[in-house]
């Protein structure tokens, strides 16, 4: 009887050990000093109030993750411009990283670059290292301005007059015979020489260029815990978005076109003409302004007075913490 009651009671220990909320491969990842941390009462802590982010993110919207229990453990989330809220009785960070962009990431051409987004993690608890990369994305490659048809007649320069012909007049010579006056010769005679055609005027500057494009704003952090002394922030990289350069401005508008020399149709004038010359391509137009850089967000830690409640209930919303240097008691800004 006692062999049997003992082999019904170590029955009963497996079966209650099988039904425990982690399993093995769940946290095996884990550091040990981790692992002691999860609870092992099922009454605290069920499995489905438990995410367990064990693969990299990559975010493609505005992301809510709410749960009793958040765990990052050893990835990384990365963000772009998209917001992040967690909200979590417990928040656990082991050896993770939240990034915004790459270092350097550029945005497409002639498009400002992106702010980095902004995450916000309210909770009771706060624990683990986490690794901060909040970078704004630099702006796009500004292209060379062209000149729509009408910006190109605007600018042309003015064309050249032609010259005047050559303007002739019928002149006859007279004598007389005996009181009588006789037409001895009647001719064209060239009264004035044809005059140089006029040289073309030259072609406008080109117009200014396009300005660059704004970097993005690097990504804030924000996080608002009971308890914090068991979370550290082991590294905080913040690079807000470089602008880019002014682009080209457009070519200068074309010469005008040289005036035509008069003409002497029925050469009888004596004269000597140069022939008339194109005006010249105006010079390029001015490179724009080049855009403006990002500005840095902010990385602040606050110690709540109060344990706060409710923290995973529905209908949540993301809101950005502002940029500005927070002025209370227990709360520190990077």
């Amino acid at each position: 009887m006692k062999v049997s009651n003992f082999l019904f009671f170590y029955f009963l220990i497996l079966t209650a050990c099988n039904d425990l909320p982690f399993k093995n491969e769940e946290v095996e990842s884990l550091t040990e000093e981790t692992i002691k941390e999860i609870p092992k009462n099922k009454d605290e802590f069920l499995e489905d109030e438990i995410t367990l982010i064990e693969e990299n993110m990559e975010l493609t919207e505005n992301t809510i993750i709410q749960n009793k229990r958040v765990i990052l453990n050893m990835v990384t989330i990365k963000t772009f411009e998209y917001d992040l809220l967690i909200k979590a009785d417990e928040f656990i960070s082991n050896h993770s990283i939240i990034q915004n962009f790459e270092e350097n990431e550029k945005a497409r051409k002639n498009e400002d670059g992106k702010n980095g987004g902004s995450t916000l993690i309210e909770t009771n608890t706060a624990k683990g290292e986490l690794k901060l990369i909040l970078n704004g994305e630099n702006g796009g490659h500004v292209s060379s301005r062209k000149l729509s048809l009408s910006e190109k007649t605007s600018l042309r320069g003015q064309d050249g007059r032609n010259g005047q012909n050559a303007i002739y007049r019928v002149l006859c010579d007279t004598w007389s015979f005996l009181g009588f006056e006789v037409s001895e010769y009647c001719a064209n005679k060239c009264m004035v020489a044809p005059r140089q055609g006029e040289n073309g005027g030259n072609g406008k500057r080109g117009l200014t260029g396009f300005s660059g494009k704004n970097g993005g704003n690097s990504g804030s952090f924000y996080l608002k815990a009971f308890q914090l002394s068991d979370f550290h922030l082991t590294e905080i990289k913040q690079n807000p978005g470089v602008s880019s350069e002014g682009g080209r401005g457009s070519r200068g508008g074309d010469g005008g076109s040289a005036g035509k020399n008069g003409t002497d149709r029925k050469r009888l004038c004596r004269y000597r003409l140069s022939r008339p010359k194109n005006g010249n391509r105006g010079s390029s137009g001015r490179r724009g302004l080049n855009g403006k850089d990002g500005v840095t967000g902010i990385v602040c830690l606050e110690k709540l007075k109060e344990e706060p409640k409710h923290l995973y209930s529905n209908n949540q919303t993301v809101n950005k913490p502002q940029n500005n240097n927070s002025t209370k008691e227990n709360t520190i800004c990077y």
